[in-house]
Formats: C-alpha cells, structure tokens, sequence
C-alpha cells in the first residue's frame, strides 16, 4: 500500500511539471519571428516559412499549358531549444477552387485527411519532403497554411534515478503529452502565394516588393548576423561561382618585356585571362571543423551540448545541403580524456556534418547525441585542460588531410591551460590562431588571445555578441573562412593557335600544365580565399590568371578567330560531375553569347601561287581545271594550312591561253589571282566581340603599315604552274659473239617512234652510224619504238640483227607522291635503269661457219680414204675430229663453232701405210667479211674453195689436202723437186766456191 502511494504521489508530481510546461510553452515560441502575410512564388521557388528549431516551407510553380504545377517542399529541423527529447508532426492545408484530391501527386511523404490537413504519418525530429499540386491554369493563387503538432516525454531533471524507476518496472508508464496547434495564431497563416505575372514592369515591382518583405523579415530577427537570415535558392546545379574568359592583343611577351599594341600584332601574340569570383557562402567548400566541447559542470557545462548542436544545425543551415562536403568530429577537452585508452568508445574522428544532424544508431539516437553521452558519462573534459586534444588533433586527426581545418572551442570560462595551447599552437603543422575559433558564453577572458590562442575576429563572448547569439555569430564568421578547395582548370585552344607561356606553378598554390598535345591548358589545386569584408559587406572570392599564345605558323588567318574551344572549357568543382562552361565577356564585364573569346589574327602576307606539275614525255598534262582546283587551298603560303577556313578567290580568264594538253617540253603558264580571307565562325556576337575588346584598333600610330591591322584582307598576287616533261636516253652497248667489235665493225642504227598510248602522233627518228658515232638516242619519251640496224655490205660472215621493239613507259609508284619514272622493256625483258637513263646490250653474232675437208692424192687426184684430220682452236683446244671417206671428203659430224678473226689448225694425224703422212699444219681465219684465209708454215695456203649454202646465215668452206705415196719423188712443181732444185743450187755454190780458193793460192804460190 505504501509503495502504490509512493507511486501516487510521483505521478502527481510528473504531471504538475507538465502542467507548467503548458502554461508557458506559448509565451516561450511568441517570441520567434513574425513571417510576412504574402510572399508571391517564382518558378525558382520562395520560402514562406522559416524558423529556426522549427522548420521550413518553399513555394514554387511550373506553368503549363492548361495548368500550373505547384511545388511544396518541407523541412523539418530538430528543436534545440530545449533539453527535452521532443517529436514533431508536420501539417499543411492547400486552399484552392479544384479538387485538391484529384490534383495531388507524389504525395507518398503526407497523407490528405477527413479534415483536409495534409499530415505526416508518424512524429519524428527531422524530416524533409514534397508535395506537388496541379489545378487549371486561371486558379493563379494558392492559401497555404502549416501546422506543427509536439510530443515531448517530461521528466523531473532534479531526479533522474525516477526514470531509471519508471523504465525498469514498466515503459508504458512514462508519462506522455500531447501538445497540438503549438504556433502562435500569428503564425499560423493562411500564407497567400500568387502566380508570377505577365509583363516586365509587373514583375519587376513583385520583386521590390519581395525585396521589402525579405526586409521586414530580417527586421524582425534583427538579433543575428545579416548574412544568417539570407533565404537563397538555387536552381542550377553549380554553385555561385562565376567563371568567365578573355582574350586581348598580348601586353607582355613570354619572358615578360611590355609590348606595345603594334609589336604584339606584328608577333601575332595574345592573352587569354581568366577569372574565378564569388560571394559567401561558398556552397561547395571543403573543411574540417573540430569542435573542443567543455563539458565541465563548473562553467555551464551542460550549456555546451546545446551550443554545438545549435552550431552545427546552423551551419547545415547557411550551407544550405551540401554539408556532405563539411566534416566534423567532437572532442572533450581534456579531462579524462586518452586517445590512445578509449574506453567509452567516444568517436575520434570525423564524420559528414549531415552524419551528425541526421543518422542514427541502433538505439535511435542520433550521432550527436551518442557522442555526447559517452562524453558526459566519463566527465571528459572535466578539467578543461586542451593540450592533449590539440596534440591529438594536430598529431593524429589532421595530417594526411587536404581540406581547410578549423578548431572551434565551445566553452563557459576560459580554458585551463591557454599558455601551453598558444605554445603548441603556434608551431603546429596543422593548427593556428587564425584558424581557431572561441564561443564563450561568459563575458570575455584575454587569455584567450593574450596566449595566442586565437585571433580577435574570431573570439565571440557575451561582451561583443549578444546573449544567445554567439554561436550563430562565431558559425557565421567561420563560413566567411570557408573557402573552395582543389578546384581545375581546363582550357583547350583552338586549331588556330599555340600556347606560348603559362605562369609558374606554386608551391603551396596552384599548378600549371600543358598537356601532352601541347593545346590543353590545365591548372590543379586552385583555391579560393575571400577578402577581408568590412563590416556589412559580404565576403568576396577571386582567383585569376592569364597564358600567353600566339597564332600558329601553319594558319593564314580569318577576319575573326576563335581563341578556344568552348565545349572543352571550363572549371571542375569538387562533389560535381559535370564540368562549369566558361562565361565570355569583354572588358567590362558584359557577357557574349559565345562558347570562347575570339580575336582578329594578323595574317601571314599572301606569295605568288606556284604550283607544278611532273610529266614524262607524251603524256597528257593537268587540264585547267585540273590546275586551278587545288589552289584554293594554296592561296597562301604553301607551307602554311588555311584550316578548314573558306576563303574567296578569283583567277583572270586569259590563264589557258597557251595551255598544252600534250606538252612536248617544260611550260611555265602564268595569270593573276585575287584573294580575299574567310571568316572562322559565324557567330554574329564575334564581330561585336572582337570590336569591343578583341583585338583593340592599334592607337596612336604613326604611319602603320598597310598590313598592320587586318582590315585589308584581299591581295592581288601571281600565281604560276610550271610543267616539268621529263625525258630519258637509251644507249647500245654492241658486241661481237659477246665480245668487243671488231674495229672494220661498220653499221647504221635507227630508232623510231611507231605508236603512243595517247592521241597524239609525236616525232622521233635518230640515226647514229659506227664506228663514227656514240649509240645514244635522247629526248625518249613513253611510247613504242623500234630499232633497226643496217650492216655494211662487206660483213658477209656477220648475221643479220633486228628489227628491235622497245616499249617505254611509267614505272609502277609505291607512292603516289613520289614523281613519275620511265621504265624500257623488249618483250618480257627489262633494260637496265642506269644513273644516265637505260643502257640496252645488243650482241651480233658471226654466221655459221662450216669447214669440210677434201683428201686427194698428189700425183692422181684420187680421193684417198681412212685419213684422219683434228682441229685445234687458237688455245689448243681440240674442237674437231674426223676420218676421210671413200671419197676422199671429212664433214665433222659435230660441227665446231667457227668464230670470225679467230685461227684454227688443221693438223693430219694419220695416213694410209703407202702414203707419206703431212709433216705442217695448216691455219686458216675467217675474217667478217666471209673470206678463209689459210696458211702452211709462211706460205699461204690456196687450197681453198667456198661452197654455196642454203642458209644465208651460214657459210661453207672446203679445205683441199694432197698426199704423196711412199716411194716416189715428189711431183713436179711440188714440194720434192723444190726441194731438189735448192740442193743441187747450195752444192753449185760450194764447188764453185772450192775452185775460187784453189785457183787463188796456186798464184800466190808462183809469186814468191
């Protein structure tokens, strides 16, 4: 019975708290900002509702054809206000003619009820979501009224083992209470949005006149910083910054000597700048932030939870979602606080800032909330000595990492240690005053900045901010400091120019490159930092730079020239995908509907056009139109490319007037052209571009060159076509039998052209006669000739050579480029190519020679048998052999191979027994003229006949031999009575000889 009323009693005691809570809950939440009456919607969207532990509603319309699509989006923040845990349940009533029902969609986050409320379906912290309603076109208004019903569990503070009592005999008992309609009836709306008008001037007075109620807005929460109750709304998916390029006559040269406007025209050298600017906030900033949280319950450290909580929903606030880029980690001061013995299991690292607002564990408590449990049940930072979270932060939290890092203390009093901290501080690698941040919610203590700890701008305490505007103050000083990390550049020039010079890269700064193609322009690790705003003004961000380049040697020119390509260009931002085009402006800031900056290019002066041609004689050369089409592409100088750019030309009609179709020699034709430069793009905004802040008018000029500025690009020049006809020579090489001629050798050569394989009937007939003349035929060109030769009537032992058919024409090319060259052939045989042109060995041979021999007697002319005959030739070399017949006649069955001037040795081997066997050799030569000449020992030989021959190419000879029988003198007048006659004649000498000697020594004897 007594613990039943014990239990009475505790209850009673519960819900007299909740009573009072009742009665002063609604005077707690008048004190919020009253929100304008009427707020007219954009298709941007416009907030209607924001409040801070509260929420937020945007209001925005689509308009179509028959019907306008309107747009709620819902947030729902976490209270902080209170120390209570507290629910919430969010609820929206969309006034308007239609059927509400039938023209909701995507209503999966709210359900419509009997009431006409739209309502979530359970109470929760935080939520976000959207409503979309379509209704007719001409209903161009819509009321919209927002509802937030709480929940919240009361407990006594004073008594907390009371909970502990109530959850361990029975949860359901926890006291509960609903609270419902918890807005003010001054905020309670209905908020009347009204569709965007049609005209200019109507428009621009429903801005001014949102513009007044954002100031009546901010009037009412004049307690925070300006920048706090900024409400901006972004439809593109990149961030506020702006990035424009622009391209101007160079001012400096690569190794940075001023140029005038004149010499960077003449060097044909120009900038590309470009600028990166922006305003606070920078939505896509990088940082991490780590909060050193003073839990101490001697300086309000109970307070301390509620100023990070407040601090970190205010920044996801300012940041407006992109907190995925903002890390935070929450450490104690100190205390008993061991990195290295986390026994509590505290969390010593980062996490997103949208991780510690909104994820949750398995216990449903949020990141945020187990981190401070387990923080303030060991008491870390109970003696709010910071030195070891510094040294942890900077020695174990920090390095490795590349973002913008920030400490904040959010503290009661000063902490412990100062001297020590602005020690370490001050030669940490990570750490820095300039960088740290203090929100004390004592009055203020100068150890903080005596110590160095950190800078004044960045103290906030109850004596410059006022009270409970601290946190919101230091958050909002620390977004300024924010700044865009790892930002790139890209810029790729067009085909018409090349990169010169580009800037150093730095250190600790950006770096600068040039890609492998030598046209990409990339710079890495930009940064942006904002300027030092004076009070009231926002802060500002810039980053600039500015590459040298120089129209290419290979391009012409045009009368306006893209500098880059657009679609190429750009910056890359962190967290996006895709990349930021450039804007293009002149040097006012005004913006151009161009994809890149563009500029007049000075051009390279036009030369006479020259174009040739190579031809082999007899072939067809170009035809006119053949020659003049590939001149618009040569207009300039011809190791220059015009690059795809059209240009206009005109050639004088009288150009053919001594064109050859068939030249039979090098022809030069020659006329005038006129020239006029293209134009690179057809963009109109170009010419206005380049006229503003293109390529400038060259000012203050003395007497500048007539082709200083390009406002005279049509030339008259010359132009030229040379045709080269080539031509080859032929030259005889003539033997003998292969070998050398003969020096009687005497013939006549004619070469003449029969037939081409064009319509044409050229000339050619040359004549050359040996041994007088060289066997050279020049100026040959492609056709089919035919060579004869005429021997001299006296070479009868010579055959008779030719005719010859030579065909001339073009060798087959490997390449199409290469020139054309002449190839001779006789049927399938190739004549030699020489350095001189083709060199063609003709041989004649000597006619068929044939030698018989005829064996008679000396005395009877009979024919002697079985008599045996060998010829040797000039080397010694048997080449014949053979017996005579019956009939006294030898015919060499292998008939030996007679060649003219050489000699032969008939030589008799073997004789009949009663016949005296020939003791001398007989020689014979046949000579060209057909004639055998024969010898035996000196004397001539005259045995010798010449026999008819059916062949004309051969000739017959008979060699007639006598033999003498054993026994008999020889025959008269033959070889033995000469031989007689010369004894008889040296025996008369000597006996007369005999006589003279006597007959003189007889009278010489007498005398004495």
């Amino acid at each position: 019975m007594d613990k039943r009323m014990k239990m009475r009693e505790k209850r009673q005691a519960l819900w007299s708290i909740v009573a009072i809570l009742m009665i002063i809950f609604p005077y707690i939440l008048s004190m919020a900002s009253v929100l304008p009456q009427k707020v007219e919607a954009v298709t941007t969207g416009e907030v209607i509702f924001d409040q801070e532990d509260m929420g937020r509603v945007e209001v925005s319309y689509q308009e179509k054809e028959t019907t306008i699509e309107w747009q709620i989006d819902y947030q729902k923040y976490e209270d902080a206000s209170n120390e209570y845990d507290s629910q919430r349940l969010l609820k929206l009533k969309l006034d308007t003619v239609s059927d509400i029902d039938s023209g909701l969609k995507d209503t999966a986050s709210m359900q419509l009820q009997a009431d006409g409320w739209l309502a979530e379906s359970t109470y929760s912290t935080t939520s976000k979501g959207k409503i979309l309603l379509e209704v007719p076109k001409e209903e161009n208004t819509l009321a919209v009224e927002i509802q937030l019903d709480e929940r919240r569990t009361a407990i006594s503070e004073n008594d907390p083992a009371e909970l502990e009592a109530l959850v361990e005999e029975d949860s359901q008992d926890i006291p509960e209470l609903q609270l419902t309609d918890i807005l003010p009836a001054e905020m309670q709306g209905p908020y009347q949005v009204t569709a965007q008008v049609d005209t200019v001037e109507e428009t621009q007075a429903t801005e001014a006149e949102n513009e007044n109620d954002q100031e009546e807005s901010v009037d009412a929460a004049a307690s925070l910083p300006s920048r706090a109750t900024r409400n901006i709304t972004r439809s593109s998916e990149f961030p506020d910054i702006r990035s424009t390029k622009r391209a101007q006559l160079a001012t400096k040269d690569a190794a940075g000597n001023p140029l005038s406007p004149l010499e960077a025209w003449n060097q044909r050298l120009y900038e590309i700048t470009f600028d990166l600017t922006a305003t606070a906030p920078l939505l896509h900033g990088e940082a991490d932030i780590v909060f050193i949280v003073d839990v101490s319950g001697s300086t309000s450290g109970g307070d301390r939870a509620a100023d990070i909580k407040a601090a970190i929903t205010f920044l996801e606030k300012e940041l407006e979602g992109t907190g995925a880029t903002i890390n935070i980690a929450i450490l104690p001061a100190s205390g008993k606080f061991e990195p290295n013995n986390n026994t509590q299991d505290i969390k010593l690292d980062f996490a997103s800032l949208e991780e510690w607002t909104f994820k949750e564990n398995a216990d449903a408590k949020s990141l945020f909330e187990d981190q401070f449990d387990k923080i303030n049940e060991k008491n870390y930072g109970g003696n709010k000595n910071a030195i070891v979270t510094n040294e942890y932060i900077n020695e174990e939290l920090l390095p490795g990492r590349n973002n913008h890092a920030f400490v904040v203390y959010a503290v009661g009093t000063t902490i412990n240690d100062p001297k020590a901290v602005g020690e370490y501080v001050k030669d940490a690698d990570h750490l820095s005053p300039e960088n740290t941040f203090v929100a004390q919610s004592e009055n203020m203590d100068n150890a903080w900045l005596s110590n160095g700890v950190t800078i004044a701008e960045n103290y906030f305490h109850n004596n410059n901010v006022g009270e409970g505007d601290i946190v919101k103050a230091m958050v909002d000083a620390l977004v300024r400091k924010l700044r865009i990390n790892n930002l790139q550049l890209t810029d790729e020039l067009s085909q018409y120019f090349e990169i010169v010079a580009i800037p150093d890269s730095e250190e600790d700064g950006p770096k600068f490159s040039i890609a492998n193609d030598g046209k990409t322009f990339n710079v890495t690790d930009i940064e942006l930092n904002s300027n030092d705003p004076a009070e009231g003004e926002e802060a500002y961000y810039s980053w600039s730079t500015t590459i040298l380049v120089k129209a290419e040697d290979a391009f012409v020119g045009a009368d306006e020239v893209p500098t880059n390509i657009g679609a190429s260009s750009g910056i890359k931002i962190p967290e996006m995908e895709t990349m930021q085009p450039f804007e293009t402006v002149d040097g006012e800031g005004r913006e151009y509907d161009l994809a890149t900056p563009y500029v007049d290019v000075k051009l390279h002066a036009p030369i006479p056009i020259e174009t040739n041609e190579t031809i082999l004689l007899n072939q067809a050369a170009k035809g006119i139109v053949e020659i003049t089409e590939g001149w618009h592409e040569k207009i300039w100088k011809s190791e220059h490319d015009h690059k795809d750019i059209e240009h206009n030309h005109e050639l004088k009609e009288d150009f053919h007037k001594d064109h050859k179709p068939h030249p039979q020699k090098d022809e030069t034709y020659e006329s005038e052209h006129t020239i006029k430069a293209g134009v690179a793009s057809e963009e109109m905004a170009a010419a206005e571009y380049v006229a503003n802040y293109g390529t400038k008018e060259l000012e203050d000029l003395e007497d500048p060159k007539s082709d200083a500025y390009p406002r005279s690009n049509q030339h008259v020049r010359s132009v030229v076509h040379n045709v080269q006809v080539l031509t080859t020579k032929l030259t005889i090489d003539k033997k003998l039998d292969g070998e050398k001629l003969l020096d009687d050798f005497k013939a006549t050569f004619n070469l003449e052209i029969v037939e081409t394989d064009e319509p044409i009937k050229p000339i050619y007939s040359e004549e050359r006669t040996l041994p007088d003349e060289d066997l050279e035929f020049e100026e040959l060109g492609v056709g089919t000739y035919e060579l004869s030769e005429q021997l001299a009537s006296e070479l009868d032992g010579i055959k008779i050579a030719g005719p010859w058919e030579i065909v001339v024409s073009e060798k087959a090319k490997q390449d199409p480029e290469e020139l054309p060259t002449f190839e001779l052939s006789i049927g399938d045989q190739k004549i030699v190519a020489t350095e001189d042109g083709f060199l063609l060995e003709l041989n004649n041979e000597s006619k068929e020679l044939a030698v018989d021999v005829l064996k008679l007697d000396e005395h009877s002319q009979a024919p002697i048998s079985g008599v045996t005959f060998e010829i040797h030739d000039s080397a010694n070399t048997l080449i014949a052999k053979g017996t005579t017949d019956d009939d006294g006649k030898l015919i060499f069955e292998a008939e030996p191979e007679f060649k003219v001037n050489e000699t032969y040795t008939l030589t008799e081997t073997s004789v009949p027994n009663d016949y005296v066997m020939l003791s001398d050799k007989i020689e014979f030569t046949i000579d060209s003229t057909g004639t055998l000449n024969a010898f035996k020992g000196e004397d001539t030989y005259s045995l010798v006949s010449k026999k008819d021959s059916e062949d004309i190419n051969a000739l017959l000879f008979e060699i007639t031999v006598l033999n003498r029988p054993k026994g008999q003198l020889p025959t008269t007048g033959g070889e033995g009575r000469r031989m007689f006659m010369i004894i008889a004649a040296i025996l008369l000498v000597c006996a007369m000889g005999t006589s003279v000697y006597y007959v003189y020594r007889n009278r010489r004897g007498q005398s004495k």
